[in-house]
Parts: C-alpha cells; sequence; structure tokens
C-alpha cells in the first residue's frame, strides 16, 4: 500500500534543506498566484497592485494626452503578468484602447519575418551564409550607391562582394531606409523610385549604400527576407505566415490583409506637433500591394504580439505549439555582426523619425533580427537582452536572463518620440519592480533560514534516509499509469540522482561533468516545494562570467562542494516544463532566479533539461540531469 507523504512528514524525517522548502508552504500563495495569472480590476489594467505604479504612470500618460492611447503587456515564462491599456483609440470618436486594438506593428514584423526564416534554416532549406542570389536572381549583381555628379545624378559602382542571407537578416548587406539615409532620400527624389512603405516592387530597384558586411545600417533587408520566404515555400508571407506561426499560436488578428471587422477596430494614427499636441492623420499600409512588406508591413493586436513574444521567451514554444527549436531561438539572440556595431540612426525626414539609438554610449550588437545590449539596461534589463520597435512608437524588449518580456503600443509619429520613450523606460522599470515585489514576502522568509543551521542539520542526501526510517514512500505510478496522471502528481516524490550531461551544441561533444557516480537527490512535495542537491565537486572548473558566475575560489572559500537549492516548483502541464525558483541556494548567484526545465519523464526516470542551450566554459551546451526513483524503505 502506498502513501502520500505531507509536509509534516518531511519535517519530521528530513533535513534541514527538506525543512526550507516545507517552510516555504507558509508563504500566502496569493502571492505566487499573482505573477501567473492576474486577474482585471476594470478593462484597463491587470488586477495586481504590484504593478500599480505602472498603472499610475500610463494613466496620467493618457489623461494628459501625451498619448491618445496606449497598451503595455509584460509577460514571464509562466504567462502574462501585467496588460494595461489607458485612453483612446480614436480620441475623436471616444472608443476606448484595449489590448484587442488593432493596430500597425510596422517595422515590429521583422521579428516575425526573421523567425519565418529560421523555420526553412532549420529544414535545411535555407543557410545563413548563402548567397542570397541562389535564390533570388535579382540580388546577383548589385549596385553601391557612391555619391551623385555635378548633374545630381546619382553614381553607382559594383558590390566587391554577394549579398548572402545573413547580411540581410542583420541590416548588414548595404541596403538602407530613405527616412535615415541623405543618400537614399536623394536617390528617389532624382530617379523617382517609390520608397519601401508604398509597398511597390519598384522599391526594391535601391542601390546599396556601402559593400555587404562592411558595416551595420539599417534597411530594406528583412524586406528581401521576405522575398525569400515567399520564394522558397512558394507561399505568398501572407499564407506562410498564418499557417506557419499566426495559426499555431492563435494570433487570429495578425495579418497584411484587413477584414472589414478589423478595419473597425483600427486604433487612429497621431501626429505629434510642435507645441507637444497630437493631430489625427490618415494611415493605413497598402491593402492591395504588389508585396507583402517583411520589414514593415503587418497589422496586429497587442494581445497577439505578445503570444509570439512568449513563444520565444519559452525557446520556441507556446500554447502547446512548436514554432522553432530551444537552439535556434537562442542563436537568434547571438551577435551576428562580429567586431560591427549598432550605431544611430540619424534621421534624414524628421518628420517621421527622430533621431534613434537605443542605447547611447553603449556598444551593442545585431541578432536574427534583434538589437542585443552588451550591458545591463538602465531600467531593469538583463546584458545580452534583444529589443526592437515599430515606427509609430511601439517597442519590446525580451529578456532571456530573467525570462522576462514587454511591449509597449502607440500609433503615433515621428517614432523614437522623448514622452513615449520616457513611458517605456518607466513600464520596463515598473514591470521588474512589480515582479521583485510579488516575489519580496517569499525570499524574505526563506533567505532569512539560517544556512549553517541547515548544514548543521545534515544534508538532503541524508533526508532519503529519514524519509526511509518514517515509513513514508513517495507515491509511485503503477507501471504504465504515469502517462494518465499530470506531471505535478508524477514529480511528487524523492528521486536519485543518476547522471549529469551536457552536449555541446556545435561539435556533438559528450561531457559529463559530475563524473560517473554523482551523488543527489531530489525531492518534490505535493504542496509545490521542491529541494535538491548534489555533488559539485567536478564543478570547480567554471570560469567566471559562465551562467553560474563563481569562481573556483569563491566555492571552495564557502566550504561548497556540492549544489544545494530549494523553492517553489511551477508545473506547466500543457508544456510538460517544470520551473525551479531558488530561494534558498549554496551555489553563487542562484538565490531568488527562476529556470524552466523541460520535463521527460517515464515511471522510473525523471531527465530535466533547460528550455534553452545554456553558456558553459565559453561553449553553448544542452544540458541535461538524469534521476531515477529513489527507494528509502528498501
Amino acid at each position: 500500500m502506498k502513501q502520500k507523504f505531507t509536509r509534516r512528514d518531511v519535517l519530521n524525517g528530513a533535513s534541514g534543506l527538506v525543512a526550507a522548502t516545507a517552510l516555504g508552504g507558509l508563504i500566502d500563495n496569493r502571492t505566487v498566484a499573482s505573477e501567473e495569472s492576474p486577474g482585471h480590476a476594470h478593462e484597463e489594467s491587470t488586477h495586481n497592485q504590484a504593478f500599480a505604479p505602472i498603472d499610475h504612470v500610463l494613466r496620467h500618460a493618457a489623461d494628459d494626452k501625451t498619448v491618445a492611447g496606449i497598451v503595455a503587456l509584460g509577460a514571464t515564462e509562466k504567462g502574462l503578468v501585467y496588460e494595461g491599456a489607458f485612453g483612446k483609440a480614436d480620441m475623436n470618436a471616444g472608443s476606448k484602447i484595449s489590448a484587442d486594438t488593432v493596430l500597425w506593428l510596422m517595422s515590429m514584423t521583422k521579428a516575425i519575418t526573421a523567425t519565418a526564416c529560421m523555420q526553412l534554416i532549420e529544414q535545411g532549406k535555407l543557410q545563413l551564409d548563402q548567397p542570397a542570389s541562389q535564390i533570388l536572381p535579382e540580388l546577383k549583381s548589385p549596385q553601391v550607391l557612391d555619391g551623385f555628379d555635378a548633374g545630381g545624378r546619382p553614381k553607382l559602382r559594383p558590390a566587391k562582394r554577394p549579398i548572402t542571407v545573413r547580411h540581410l537578416l542583420t541590416h548588414t548587406s548595404g541596403f538602407t531606409y530613405s527616412v535615415w539615409s541623405e543618400g537614399l532620400t536623394q536617390y528617389e527624389k532624382v530617379t523617382g523610385m517609390p520608397d519601401i512603405a508604398y509597398s511597390r516592387n519598384g522599391a526594391f530597384t535601391a542601390p546599396l549604400e556601402f559593400d555587404p558586411g562592411d558595416r551595420w545600417q539599417y534597411g530594406i533587408g528583412m524586406d528581401w527576407a521576405g522575398k525569400l520566404v515567399e520564394a522558397i515555400s512558394d507561399q505568398s508571407l501572407e499564407i506562410y505566415f498564418r499557417e506557419n506561426i499566426f495559426a499555431p499560436l492563435g494570433m487570429s488578428n495578425t495579418g497584411f490583409l484587413m477584414s472589414s471587422a478589423q478595419r473597425r477596430r483600427v486604433a487612429t494614427m497621431y501626429n505629434r506637433q510642435s507645441d507637444g499636441s497630437l493631430e489625427p492623420a490618415p494611415f493605413e499600409m497598402a491593402q492591395r500591394p504588389e508585396f507583402f512588406s517583411g520589414g514593415g508591413g503587418l497589422f496586429g493586436t497587442p494581445h497577439d504580439y505578445v503570444r509570439f513574444l512568449q513563444m520565444l521567451l519559452r525557446g520556441g514554444t507556446f500554447g502547446g505549439a512548436r514554432i522553432l527549436r530551444p537552439e535556434t531561438v537562442a542563436s537568434m539572440y547571438e551577435n551576428h555582426i562580429g567586431d560591427l556595431q549598432v550605431v544611430e540612426m540619424k534621421t534624414a525626414q524628421p518628420a517621421y523619425s527622430n533621431s534613434f539609438d537605443e542605447f547611447p554610449g553603449m556598444v551593442h550588437k545585431w541578432g536574427l533580427s534583434f538589437d542585443i545590449n552588451t550591458q545591463p539596461g538602465p531600467n531593469g534589463r538583463s546584458a545580452g537582452s534583444v529589443s526592437w520597435a515599430g515606427l509609430l512608437n511601439c517597442y519590446f524588449w525580451l529578456d532571456p536572463v530573467k525570462r522576462v518580456t514587454g511591449t509597449i503600443f502607440t500609433q503615433t509619429l515621428p517614432f523614437y518620440d522623448p514622452s513615449i520613450v520616457k513611458l517605456y523606460g518607466e513600464f520596463e522599470r515598473g514591470l521588474y519592480r512589480g515582479l521583485g515585489r510579488a516575489r519580496a514576502l517569499r525570499s524574505e522568509i526563506m533567505c532569512n533560514i539560517n544556512r549553517r543551521a541547515l548544514l548543521k542539520h545534515g544534508s538532503l542526501l541524508a533526508a532519503g534516509v529519514a524519509l526511509g526510517t518514517t515509513g513514508v514512500t513517495p507515491a509511485l505510478a503503477e507501471p504504465g499509469a504515469a502517462s494518465s496522471r499530470s506531471l505535478r502528481e508524477a514529480l511528487i516524490g524523492a528521486w536519485r540522482l543518476v547522471a549529469s550531461v551536457e552536449t555541446d551544441i556545435k561539435t556533438g561533444a559528450v561531457d559529463r561533468p559530475l563524473g560517473d557516480k554523482p551523488e543527489g537527490l531530489i525531492l518534490y512535495t505535493p504542496d509545490g516545494y521542491m529541494s535538491a542537491q548534489l555533488s559539485a565537486a567536478g564543478r570547480t572548473n567554471f570560469e567566471s562570467g559562465d551562467m553560474y558566475k563563481g569562481k573556483p575560489e569563491e566555492y571552495m572559500a564557502a566550504g561548497l562542494s556540492y549544489l544545494a537549492y530549494s523553492g517553489p516548483y511551477y508545473v506547466d502541464e500543457a508544456n510538460r516544463t517544470v520551473e525551479h525558483e531558488m530561494f534558498v541556494s549554496l551555489f553563487p548567484n542562484w538565490k531568488g532566479q527562476r529556470q524552466g526545465r523541460i520535463v521527460k519523464l517515464d515511471d522510473k526516470e525523471l531527465h530535466l533539461s533547460p528550455n534553452r542551450p545554456l553558456m558553459f566554459n565559453g561553449s553553448l551546451k544542452m544540458a541535461t540531469i538524469i534521476w531515477r526513483r529513489a527507494s528509502p524503505n528498501v
């Protein structure tokens, strides 16, 4: 006969670390729930006092007409944690803006086009370093604009090297935008070439402004990338995006071609006047376009777009749909421009954009296809976060370290409006602070537990013996029954460490950092708390700057030759993942972190892997820790 063990059993028979895990149950569960599934106090914002400062800032901005309307959403891997909508979709009509209002995404389209390209790369149909002309012959002989002659006519010369797919995805191809280029603005005037925003194929006759790979300059490369997707898939972007990204993610209100019902929900665009006031102006991307603009043609809703962002935050999966592999998403966050740097985008057309540098004074790089801040941002995001924006003052960021994403939406010109940029910063700061407030009580309780007392009362390995002496047996599944139970039910109990395996993403080399006979135990309690300890003798070769950010001397000075951590755990049944949150940690820099794990589970063996590759000793690796059901009563 099997018995389920309780918190009392754990306290009676387990070690101090297990006791710390159980003590976590004293924390008010409503604090945890508020991060996972916030309700709505009213139609404008989520009901969570931790984020009340955001509400105040955004409401005030709408009330004083800094913006006509603004929508902001924030999420973690657990789901949406903040949603706020303040002001009007149309000030004259008085219609309220909401997270379901239809908005023009503009250059926030680029991340979606990049995702489509990465799908094709996963399938082996596209390679980053292949010449783009192999797919699009019109790119075979690109011309570089080499100034203008005395009569004002453009001077052109052949490019020194071919344009690759990577060049197009990273704005290093030589293609530019006239909004941020005096040269291309003049070229359009002299030749009559249409601007890319009109969605006319004549825009693709634009010359390069520099040789491919020579520098970074924002441009129409992602529109060319959209044409790559169409050529390879033999589908229009409208159909490809719908079938391979939007439908799987439930983004039913995003696309290039707008229905009549969606048009009735479109927010009005406003121009900022010199006195700071807002004037409405007609705006619509071409609805009978000659091409679908992979660089900026999509409309969508905030609710839809945050689903896309959560997919990227979760390593390519959302709502049970796998859009990209974890290692693919991780590669999108990496620097793909080498020693080149992202530079300020100096305006050539102030009516459309102010000059733009998201991180003045900071070295920043470009991924596939995002801006990367190489140092921590001023408002909370980690170094290595990625971000971008849309012309009508919409912005987003993804923080793969803290596992947070945020986005704000307005429909305002010119781009990089100082007042809206300030709101963006205040929203980001408020989101991180709100998440911190929601965890503060748990952190205070758990971190006040005396670490020496935990060690004094025995290791977690001893807890396995203690569990055995109490006659308590974890509830195990009958053979073949694991699939019929929830993941949470199947996890409950004690698991003995079998192996720790790290596989190098590039070379395929396999390492067992804890040796062939590691020691360890992990315990999941029925009320949502976890505690783990495992030998870390083999971990003394970590270099400072890796994910654990500890030096061997630091471990040894603290007398720590093993890992130990405990705190709540969170189960995502749909995606078969579990997230550990560490409040008591005997490993440097782990305290307070959340770490997501993909779970592979049968009756007797538990495999826990990160939801993305991680950096170990300078190499990107996928790590798996394997556990087996403990048998403490034997």
